[in-house]
């Protein structure tokens, strides 16, 4: 299988095991980094902070699925984490699974304002939909954005 489709079968395993311990998969990339091959899961826990035990419980799971179907032909390593604060975020997967958290933007030059801390409504059609600081809504085109940022300060 080539690296892309390693990724589309291991992510909808990674789905499975995440939905049944009620988590969330924000990104699955399968990449040759430096000599070694590196599956990555960024998993989301809905109900707060992800902890560690359930970082462990979902690599042991998922890894288990891995090593019983054995979809990737070269030797790789499973690391598993968490967003974490700052996560940059970039697809409409990740943008779905932080609907309604506050996120930092910024533009381009050229656009005023240059940033804005606003709360993400979703995506569509290649916009964000967010809520500004004094509650009114934005559709703002991808193209226009230099990074759209979790917040640290999620209010």
């Amino acid at each position: 299988m080539k690296p892309t489709e390693i990724e589309a079968w291991s992510l909808a395993r990674a789905d499975e095991v995440a939905e049944a311990m009620g988590l969330q998969v924000v990104d699955l990339s399968f990449r040759k980094e430096g000599r070694r091959w590196v599956m990555r899961v960024v998993l989301y826990d809905p109900e707060g902070p992800i902890s560690l035990k359930e970082l462990e419980a979902f690599s042991r799971r998922f890894g288990d699925i891995l090593d019983a179907e054995d979809p990737v032909e070269v030797s790789y390593d499973l690391e598993v984490q968490s967003p974490g604060v700052g996560r940059s975020l970039k697809t409409p997967r990740e943008f779905a699974v932080f609907q309604g958290h506050m996120v930092d933007l910024r533009f381009y030059p050229g656009h005023e304002p240059r940033e804005m801390r606003a709360r993400l409504l979703g995506y569509q059609d290649g916009h964000l939909r967010v809520e500004g600081p004094g509650g009114e809504e934005h559709q703002i085109p991808l193209k226009d954005l230099a990074s759209c940022r979790l917040s640290e300060d999620q209010e």
